[in-house]
This record gives structure tokens, sequence and C-alpha cells, in this order.
């Protein structure tokens, strides 16, 4: 069967092959259409193919062969004995040329500067930071700062027993002043763990940097025992570090003194204020929480947030000393930079 589309309905139709070559009739329209002939290909002897043979392959070149040169001996030098071995040349005094670096830089990088992490650089590291941090607990920590100016400020030391500084002396400051100092609770549950463990870590951290392994004579008597966890004491400062900034972090979370001081204060205020105020000159609340909260400017000084980061620091470097003491012989571990 031959498939063919009718010229009149545009329909595909199919007719028989003795079509091809004449007309046939649509069976949809029943109208007559011519159908193309058939074709079948056939290919004439007599004609020459039109494409020159290929070129012949070139000749194979010529071959060279190099013939070692000897080298002319001098008629006054001695024939060398049989089976004489000449000696190696010295070593060159040129150094070696440097090893190519194996790390390939991603696109957009140039150089690359690597840091070697020395175990005694990242005690030291652990001892220094750990030691700022104390410092840091006699400056403030948090303070209110109206129009950013200080006028009542608190720290580390402060908080434990609910005390902070007053930086201005006018009527309506010292009137306020009384007023937060009954409302300013003690942070002792917290900060006076924080303080105590931070002197002893600081201490135990000194000690272990300028004092080697001791023995029990070393020691005195009611510290001998210090002698059998010498041994142990990196690990011990790591935990001790890591306590210190976990208490430090849930200080931070929960507030301290005079932050919570200043709150019950803002608090009452607006409970005066929403009820001084009259029906239609009433403020919305969310609106006067806002503005005398505004008016103190309670925040964390940047000391604080500077004692974290200490913290952190030490953590990370007396742990990578712990890791790399655990090494053994191996060359101390670099930290790559691209740039």
């Amino acid at each position: 069967m031959i498939r063919q589309i009718c010229p009149n309905c545009l329909q595909a139709v199919e007719v028989p092959e003795t079509s091809a070559g004449s007309s046939a009739t649509c069976p949809q329209c029943e109208q007559a259409f011519p159908v193309p002939a058939s074709y079948s290909p056939t290919v004439s002897p007599d004609v020459a193919p039109t494409q020159p043979p290929p070129p012949p392959p070139p000749p194979p070149p010529e071959t060279y062969v190099l013939v070692p040169q000897e080298s002319p001996v001098s008629p006054n030098r001695p024939t060398p004995p049989p089976g004489f071995v000449p000696p190696a040349p010295p070593p060159s005094a040129d150094p070696p040329p440097p090893k190519a670096s194996s790390v390939s830089l991603p696109a957009g990088y140039d150089h690359t500067v690597s840091v070697e992490l020395q175990p005694p650089a990242l005690a030291w590291i652990s001892v220094i930071a750990l030691t700022l941090v104390l410092i840091s607990t006699s400056f403030s920590w948090v303070g209110a700062f109206p129009g950013d100016y200080r006028v009542y400020s608190q720290n580390a030391w402060q908080s434990v027993f609910g005390w902070f500084t007053t930086h201005t002396y006018f009527d309506e400051t010292l009137a306020e002043e009384s007023e937060l100092r009954t409302l300013t609770p003690r942070n002792w549950f917290i900060m006076t763990p924080y303080l105590l463990m931070l002197v002893s870590t600081v201490g135990l951290s000194w000690a272990w940097q300028l004092w080697s392994h001791p023995t029990r004579d070393q020691l005195p008597r009611r510290v001998s025992w210090l002698a059998t966890i010498w041994p142990s004491l990196p690990r011990i400062l790591l935990a001790l570090n890591v306590a210190l900034l976990v208490l430090l972090l849930l200080q931070l979370g929960s507030g301290f003194g005079l932050e919570t001081a200043i709150d019950q204060r803002i608090a009452s205020q607006v409970a005066e204020k929403m009820d001084q105020a009259s029906g239609g000159g009433k403020l919305p609340r969310p609106f006067l929480v806002g503005e005398i909260t505004g008016r103190y400017n309670v925040q964390t000084t940047n000391v604080l947030w500077l004692t974290l980061g200490l913290h952190t620091l030490a953590v990370l470097t007396l742990g990578s000393w712990n890791w790399t003491q655990r090494r053994g012989s191996q060359s101390p571990p670099r930290v790559l930079f691209q740039c």
C-alpha cells in the first residue's frame, strides 16, 4: 500500500501499489487524484569514478644513528688497571630546588599562606587569652547609656553582690539610683562559681607553663596531690575553659542584675503611665515600652563581647594543643590560607 495525502480533502489515505504512476479515487471524498510513480535507483556500469585515486604514502624518513665519540686519551695519563671504579663526583653545593606544591589553587586565588600549629605557641596563647579575661572582669560589662552617655554600669564582680556604679550625680539620677539598688538582684548563682573557677584556672595555666612536672617533694604538703594529676592537667584545663564559656553564656542569656533592675523599672513606669492616662489620650502599651526603654538604652559593652571572644580563643587553642599531643612524632599540622 502507498500512503498518500489527498489534495482534495487533505486527508491521509492508502491506495494500492498498482496505482503508482496513474490516478486513484480517494476513499474519503471519492475524488480522483494522481499518484506519483515509484522510484527505483540504478547504477550505470559505463560511468567512470570522478574521484582521483589516493596518493601513495610518503617514503619513511632517513634515520640517523649517533655514534658516541671516544674522548682522546692523553699520552702522559696512565691507563687505569682492570676493575678500577672511578670515585663518585662530590655533591653540588647548590641546594636542591624546592618541591612543587601539590595544592592546586582554585580560580580567583593567587597566593597561599600556611601557619604551623606549634604546641608551645598554642599553649601560651590560651594562657594569655585567659589572663586577659580575668583582667576584663574589672571593666564594665553592661550599662545604661541614654543618649550614648554612660549613667550606670556594672562589671562581673559587682554583679555577684548586686552593685553598680553611677557616673552622674543629678537629683533625678540619685533618686532613681536608690530605687534601682533595691531592684538589682545578685547574680551569685552563676557568677560566683564563674569567678572562682576563672581565678583558679588562670593560676593553674601559669603553673602549667612555668613549672615542669613537679614531684611531691617540690610541692607543699597541702597541694602535693597536684603531682599525681599533673600529666592530665592540660585536659583538666580544657574542661575548665569550656565550663567557663558555658557559664558566661548562661549569664548573658539570663541577664545581669543591672539589666533586670532596669527592666523592672521600665515595667513599673509603663504601668503608672497606663493608669494615669485618660481614655482619649491613652497611648498603646508597646509605644510606651519602646519610649521608656530607649530612654535608658541598656546594652552590653564591647568588653563583654571581647571577653567572649577570648574565652573562645582559649578553648580552641587549648583543644588544638591536646590534639597535637595525640599525633605523637608526626610533624605539626598546618593551617592553609588562600588569598
